[in-house]
């Protein structure tokens, strides 16, 4: 009995110790650079900016792979400064390949930065590729009674043409 009791003691300790999967915060640099990717997926760029007369217009570039995000994404973004844009990845070793990526929150406007509360658009990028892989429309309904959430706006607002031309220099 005692011997029963010592493996389950053993088996919840090493269960709970087991370190949980975080993303990392990255910072966004003056000149677009992502620092903290590390230097095996190449350089990383954001280069963001805001046309007084269109949506935002945002390109990631990892290593020799560059991602233009097709106006089909960026129109649903209300975004207007960088302090509202927040940075984020992942490239744990032990995991699959496809968790490696790197996310931006862009932030409505007023909006608070918090991914229960806020409203935003998240995009989520293959950190290998750097194409876009997911589209994440979050924002209150009306009257901010309850939150509506969009989880396949990538597939449902685009068409394949507009997301093969977004891609240059691709490693895949």
């Amino acid at each position: 009995m005692k011997h029963r009791f010592f493996i389950l003691a053993a088996l919840l300790t090493t269960a709970t110790s087991a370190p949980a999967h975080q993303d990392r915060v990255l910072t966004l640099r003056p000149d677009g650079r992502l620092p903290e990717i590390p230097a095996e997926f190449g350089r990383a760029v954001a280069d963001i900016r805001w046309p007084d007369d269109g949506p935002v217009r945002i390109e990631l570039t990892v290593g020799a792979s560059t991602y233009t995000v097709p106006t089909c994404v960026t129109e649903l973004i209300r975004t207007r400064e960088r302090r509202d844009v927040e940075f984020s990845g992942s490239w744990y070793p032990a995991e699959q390949r496809s968790a490696y990526y790197i996310s931006m929150v862009f932030y409505d406007p007023g909006a608070e930065h918090s991914q229960m509360k806020g409203q935003y658009v998240w995009l989520t990028f293959d950190l290998l590729t750097a194409r876009l892989r997911q589209v994440w429309v979050d924002r209150s309904r009306f009257l901010g009674l309850g939150r509506r959430v969009e989880r396949d706006a990538l597939t449902n607002r685009c068409s394949p043409e507009e997301l093969k031309a977004a891609i240059r220099g691709s490693k895949k």
